[in-house]
């Protein structure tokens, strides 16, 4: 198994003919599709930072950047799109005054400075249900 690939172990289990076919994104997504973004944890990285590297980038050993994704579109697919596939989106998936607010804030501007490898998405602060539960330990200078 590659756990160090991009895409965790899939690309091992299903094969080089069929993972060059998968994740067609982008034409999904000019299609019409709504795409939800998630893990298949815990046969595959938890990381969403790695997935958002992964949608917009599209690297690894199918290399399809035709596929790849605006981060808008991919954050969308974390966020709003999970949202309307549950049946949910009047109460979250979006910042909007009265829903909820599970949020993360991200150390860097991923829009301005989009992540370039593996790990460039890093999270400083996760809210949930209203409460900080996860602030990344600070670096003192």
């Amino acid at each position: 198994m590659n756990s160090e690939h991009p895409s965790g172990p899939w690309p091992d289990n299903i094969g080089a003919e069929r993972y060059s076919r998968a994740w067609a994104w982008k034409s999904i997504h000019d299609a019409g599709g709504r795409l939800t973004f998630g893990s298949d944890w815990p046969v595959a990285p938890l990381d969403a930072g790695r997935g958002l590297w992964v949608v917009t980038t599209r690297k690894g050993p199918a290399n399809q950047a035709d596929q790849k994704l605006p981060m808008g579109e991919a954050i969308d697919g974390y966020t709003r799109w999970p949202a309307y596939a549950s049946f949910e989106e009047q109460r979250k998936g979006t910042l909007v005054a009265g829903m909820l607010a599970d949020i993360v804030v991200l150390a860097a501007d991923v829009f301005t400075n989009p992540p370039v490898a593996v790990g460039d998405v890093v999270v400083d602060t996760t809210i949930f249900d209203g409460r900080v539960v996860y602030e990344r330990p600070r670096v003192r200078r």
